[in-house]
């Protein structure tokens, strides 16, 4: 055996090691259980507006938690504090056929020990001299004392009393009945306290927080009566919170990150919000005082038998009687200049009572079958207009620029080919969708032309969801007109509230049908046909379908 025959300096040093190997394992616990306890106390700390009605004065809207802090430390905060013990005996005894062993036991009641005498030990002993700490909420605090050493008795009776070394059925099922009957006495209690209050605790607690942060900054200013009035208030906020009662979770996860070299978990935070407020304030400063020009929108898709369109340029905030300049001009992407489109150059000049200005784009149109082709319009070279005519670069005035360029700041316009009857296909080869939301709209689009009228047959095909059971759908045809470059499917979702269920199908486009010619009518009379006569069969085969009936020649009325 290994731990044989050492002598004292090998068992040192190997007690050395072992220290080290525990301590980093217990760090990785501690990381993993952090991030437990955080998910808690983000769940225990919801808070929702409520409308507190005060006699002979308006209403008030304060915040309160929707959590009772006496439930959520009962339940989860002490979930989350002893989840490492608790699932280290639950291996135990799994592992040990249901047998008690060395370390599940003793790592509950040396953690209830702990908890019980070193704890209040420790917060006797936290008591500066010379100062008081009373207890706040006394008959909760009577209540889970009480339930406390009740559990040490029955602990004892029965495992040495009613059933020595043995855990019956009926002795586990009464001890886990006096968890929720622990829980809903507090709550009475706690219930009681606040009910027993003519004051509504909502509009007290908010009026005490009130007059006891006006009390701290108070403080803070006779201290330091130059201090910046935002790290007034940002040290205000951080002692506010300090004075404030905390749950388990978060002392637990304070002692954590302290210990892992985290710092501190409030003014961490509170370091964090502050530099959000100062940019939101520096972001809304640029924009009211800043002018915006941009493309609004940036994308654009034409025809190429459209022949002239415009661009829209926009302009949004900055200070009044500005007038800006800015250039503009074309570039090629798979679209060349002069065969596919005009190019075009210029400025345009934003006048104070403009909002928004226009390019004129022209398209040149030919018989040529291409592929879908773009090309991009720039702005550049911004430009502020003064007053006395003068025409200066906003960037080098120095402070908040006057004018800038926003993204996007270039468009790209799409010329869609319409020599070619044009490729169909979805906007998206895959869905995913829950099963109350009612229906789906499938969106067809159709590229690389749109000349013609086309017939797009469509059907399903089923996967794990059933036709009629899980949605409902018809085969049928979509009918793209002339220049049409989209279209849509609607599917019904029926919601079968079966919890977990992960179904699909499938949606699939046929063979379009380009109507040129009076064989093409026959190709869909004979579809039409087809499922009118499929449809006739099914309704046959159910006795609980109705029979439906078609108008063929009305179909075929609205195709043509």
């Amino acid at each position: 055996r290994p731990f044989l025959h050492l002598n004292i300096g090998d068992r040192i040093f190997r007690g050395i090691i072992f220290f080290f190997i525990i301590a980093y394992l217990f760090l990785g616990v501690s990381i993993v259980a952090d991030r437990f306890m955080s998910s808690i106390e983000v769940i225990t700390s919801m808070e929702r507006t409520v409308q507190v009605k005060r006699p002979g004065l308006e209403p008030l809207k304060v915040k309160v938690r929707i959590w009772n802090d006496t439930v959520s430390n009962l339940t989860l905060m002490a979930l989350g504090s002893s989840a490492p013990e608790i699932l280290l005996s639950i291996i135990e005894v799994i592992g040990k056929g249901f047998n008690a062993g060395d370390l599940g036991p003793n790592t509950i009641v040396g953690s209830a020990a702990f908890n019980l005498f070193m704890i209040i030990a420790i917060c006797v002993m936290a008591v500066p001299n010379g100062e008081i700490r009373r207890q706040k909420h006394l008959d909760v605090f009577c209540v889970t004392a009480t339930w406390s050493l009740f559990a040490y008795i029955w602990m004892y009776l029965i495992l040495s009393v009613f059933s020595p070394g043995i855990i019956e059925i009926w002795e586990g099922l009464l001890t886990f009945l006096f968890f929720p009957i622990t829980v809903l006495t507090a709550y009475i209690a706690d219930i009681k306290i606040i009910q027993g209050n003519k004051i509504d605790p909502a509009v007290k607690a908010f009026e005490d927080n009130r007059k006891t942060f006006i009390e701290i900054m108070r403080e803070i200013r006779k201290k330091n009566p130059q201090i910046d009035p935002s790290e007034l208030q940002k040290q205000a906020e951080y002692e506010m919170i300090n004075r404030g009662p905390k749950s388990r979770a978060f002392y637990r996860v304070q002692a954590t990150r302290r210990l892992i070299g985290g710092g501190h978990v409030i003014r961490k935070q509170l370091d964090k919000d502050h530099k959000c407020a100062i940019a939101q304030e520096q972001e809304k400063q640029f924009r009211e005082n800043t002018c915006k020009i941009f493309f609004d929108p940036a994308h654009y898709t034409v025809l190429e038998n459209v022949g002239t369109f415009d661009i829209v340029i926009g302009r949004d905030g900055g200070p009044k009687g500005l007038t800006i300049m800015v250039d503009y001009y074309t570039e090629d992407g798979t679209a060349n200049a002069g065969d596919d489109y005009i190019p075009v150059k210029g400025t345009l000049i934003f006048h104070p009572e403009d909002k928004i200005q226009k390019v004129t784009i022209e398209i040149v149109d030919d018989d040529v079958f291409e592929e879908d082709e773009h090309f991009y319009l720039h702005l550049n070279n911004l430009r502020v207009c003064t007053k006395d005519g003068l025409i200066l670069d906003p960037k080098k005035l120095g402070g908040i620029p006057l004018a800038t360029l926003e993204l996007p700041s270039t468009a790209t316009v799409m010329i869609l080919d319409d020599d070619h009857a044009g490729i169909f296909s979805f906007e998206h080869d895959h869905f995913e969708i829950i099963e109350n939301c009612g229906y789906l709209l499938l969106k067809i689009q159709r590229t690389s032309g749109c000349r013609g009228k086309i017939v797009l047959p469509y059907r399903a095909i089923d996967g794990t969801a059933l036709r009629g059971k899980h949605y409902e759908f018809e085969e049928g045809e979509v009918i793209f007109e002339d220049n049409q470059t989209e279209a849509f499917i609607e599917i019904g979702i029926t919601n079968t509230e079966q919890y977990e269920r992960m179904d699909y199908f499938f949606i699939i486009l046929d063979q379009p049908i380009w109507i040129k010619k009076m064989s093409d009518l026959r190709k869909i009379q004979e579809r039409f046909l087809k499922r009118i006569e499929r449809k006739k069969n099914d309704s046959l085969n159910s006795l609980n379908r109705k029979s439906e009936s078609f108008d063929c020649d009305g179909m075929l009325h609205k195709i043509l």
